[in-house]
């Protein structure tokens, strides 16, 4: 039901990606638009008629059902590979989070539920509201604008510095100097409900 309705919204936007991807290229006469509708037939998005998108939703469907997701249009390569590359780095980046978060949230809910009304249990309470009330895409975003824009200490994004080679202990603290902005993100939004829940 859900992916209907989203692929519908995609659908019947003004440009799609590839327009999108392709403008610049067709302004230059590097492509002409009958390449960008090549293009567009080769991704099953070329005809916008409701027809046309109930036809590419049902081949979409039926191709996912069997986990085939077509090439990349970035890339070029099977979007299975691609997401069986990045796949282990977000399941990395959210053990090492939920490691944080249990050993962050559950001494912070022990000292709330200790000192009941205090300092320390409005503290812990108006942090856990703040964590469990933020849209992640926004505190990702103000990180990114505070941290990595505004003061420079982190990196905008990336796993590791492209220009220069490191090697070594000192390629493990570029990996981790580039995640440290998504980890926390991804703490702040998770250790509110754990350390309520243990108050």
């Amino acid at each position: 039901g859900v992916s209907i309705i989203i692929y519908f919204i995609v659908r019947m936007m003004p440009a799609d990606y590839i327009d999108q991807h392709t403008a610049a290229q067709v302004a230059q006469g590097q492509l002409t638009k009958e390449d960008v509708q090549r293009m567009k037939e080769l991704y099953g998005i070329g005809d916008n008629s409701i027809g046309g998108i109930l036809k590419s939703y049902g081949q979409w469907l039926s191709k996912a059902a069997r986990a085939d997701f077509g090439v990349s249009f970035v890339y070029g390569r099977p979007v299975h590979e691609v997401i069986g590359k990045y796949m282990w780095i977000s399941f990395g980046i959210s053990l090492v989070a939920l490691i944080l978060n249990i050993l962050i949230s559950i001494p912070l809910g022990i000292v709330a539920a200790t000192k009941q009304y205090g300092a320390a249990d409005y503290i812990v309470t108006i942090l856990a509201m703040i964590g469990i009330s933020l849209p992640s895409f926004f505190l990702g975003a103000l990180l990114l604008r505070i941290f990595s824009i505004g003061l420079g200490w982190f990196p905008l994004q990336g796993l590791s510095d492209a220009t220069q080679i490191i090697k070594g202990f000192k390629q493990v603290l570029d990996k981790i100097h580039h995640l440290v902005l998504p980890m926390t993100t991804l703490v702040i939004l998770n250790i509110g409900g754990l350390m309520r829940y243990t108050r």
